[in-house]
């Protein structure tokens, strides 16, 4: 798990994930990521540094954030998944980047409301959020964003661990109902 945090820390926390290299060791080994906000933000390609230049991130996905003048993302957002078009995800996004994923990146959702990786301003600027990429997966979506969504828990259990056993829990699919209830 790589969560979000400012600015001045997350620059320092990606000089030390690559120093170290240990996240990238262990995806090329099968592990799975599942990176938030700012997670989100590192596992890309390059990301404007303190001085706006751009710094190469983790490359895990290709995906690279810039930041502008748009306003701050901040609210609820409502995912439709890419992968799984008949489920609804939700969660609370508070960022400035706008992400963009490369042309063979898969996102992991299409935004229905909120912002997602980015404005829909008529630029070339796809209204999805995340991306998913083998066994690593990258979101604005807050939330938590797994609590809030057991369809994505699981989807990140089986990339960490593999095949699963159905596993029916009715009173966190009627939370997670519940809650997207409020949002439509």
């Amino acid at each position: 798990l790589l969560g979000g945090g400012e600015d001045g820390p997350q620059m320092a926390a990606l000089d030390l994930l690559i120093r170290d290299g240990g996240v990238n060791r262990a995806v090329a080994a099968g592990g799975a990521v599942l990176a938030v906000c700012a997670g989100f933000q590192l596992i890309g390609t390059q990301l404007p540094g303190a001085d706006g230049r751009m710094v190469a991130e983790l490359g895990l996905v290709d995906a690279w954030t810039q930041y502008d003048q748009r306003p701050r993302s901040v609210g609820e957002v409502v995912v439709r998944s890419h992968e799984h078009p008949d489920q609804v995800w939700t969660g609370f996004e508070n960022h400035q980047g706008v992400t963009r994923i490369g042309p063979t990146m898969t996102p992991l959702g299409h935004v229905l409301r909120g912002v997602g990786n980015g404005l829909d301003d008529g630029d070339g600027w796809q209204r999805v959020e995340g991306v998913h990429h083998g066994a690593v997966f990258g979101t604005y979506l807050h939330g938590p964003v797994l609590a809030r969504n057991p369809e994505l828990a699981d989807e990140v259990l089986r990339a960490a661990v593999g095949p699963l056993e159905p596993f029916i829990d009715e009173w966190a699919d009627q939370l997670a109902q519940e809650r997207r209830a409020t949002l439509w």
